[in-house]
């Protein structure tokens, strides 16, 4: 049988983000003010991209390599809950991708 249509991701070769912290349930976790990672590929190389947490900029920019990718170390805000982060090119308005991080007390 012949597979009509494209057999590839819509979302290949986008920009886009992965959170890596302490898991809570299915979303990247932390503690408050713990420090969790933000991983990025897909993004422009050489250009400057600079993270949100909850729509405040955090932390100064970041160039992507070669590949389109960097990583930025983050601290989680001291507030629990669900927190937006996101990433856009600094100083600029439009969000590229965004992720979720639960922040809650560790037990």
């Amino acid at each position: 049988k012949t597979i009509k249509g494209s057999t590839k991701s819509p979302e290949a070769g986008k920009p886009s983000i992965t959170l890596t912290a302490s898991a809570f349930g299915a979303f990247a976790g932390a503690a408050p003010g713990e420090a969790f990672e933000l991983d990025a590929m897909n993004f422009l190389p050489g250009a400057s991209y600079e993270a949100l947490i909850d729509g405040a900029a955090v932390k100064g920019t970041v160039s992507a390599d070669g590949l389109g990718s960097f990583v930025m170390k983050l601290a989680a805000p001291p507030q629990p809950g669900y927190h937006s982060v996101a990433v856009r090119r600094a100083g600029e308005g439009t969000v590229l991708d965004a992720s979720t991080l639960l922040v809650r007390e560790r037990n």
